[in-house]
């Protein structure tokens, strides 16, 4: 599974709406914007000894400048570091599954934690704060492809209603559509 621009712009957007959904209970729609709005992700662990600095980083990007308009930051804990005794109480088989297809696609050559794939591509210099910001500046460079419409609902039963449409800029664009959704 490799995400394209049309899914960064969508998480990005459905993460917006959820926070104002939540907090005023009411319907919100939201449209994309004109460049590609990064998607950070970390495959983690609670039982991997190299993961808590990888974590405190991706807490704290917000705080250093990289507001969800500038980058969309997602942690998933994998549920492979389990079988050594120190069980992950956030890992999902699910998410194991994520890295590993991730890494099937051609974005890695194995996969391990803590990893960062940024727009679906691994990449190991997020430790060097230049050369993130670099990459996401360069990103968000980047034209979106696709126009995205968005509308979220409570419903009666405490469910939420959402509602998507996208056109693609050109027809090459819209050949390949995903569409994942991160609430």
């Amino acid at each position: 599974m490799h995400l394209n621009q049309t899914g960064y712009a969508l998480l990005s957007s459905l993460l917006i709406l959820s926070q104002a959904t939540a907090a005023f209970g009411a319907e919100c729609s939201i449209k994309s914007g004109p460049q590609v709005t990064p998607l950070l992700e970390l495959y983690t662990s609670e039982g991997c000894s190299s993961c808590p600095p990888a974590d405190q980083w991706l807490s704290g990007i917000a705080a250093a400048g990289f507001t969800s308009d500038k980058v969309v930051p997602l942690a998933f804990h994998v549920d492979y570091w389990d079988y050594i005794g120190w069980k992950d109480r956030f890992g999902k088989p699910e998410f194991s599954a994520r890295q590993r297809q991730a890494a099937k696609s051609g974005v890695s050559a194995f996969v391990y934690t803590p990893q960062v794939m940024l727009n679906g591509a691994d990449f190991r210099g997020w430790q060097q704060a230049s050369r993130f910001t670099q990459v996401i500046d360069a990103s968000l460079k980047q034209p979106a492809k696709v126009n995205m419409n968005i509308s979220m609902a409570a419903t009666a039963d405490d469910k939420a209603r959402v509602t998507v449409s996208a056109q693609g800029n050109t027809p090459a664009d819209t050949k390949q559509l995903d569409a994942y959704i991160a609430i």
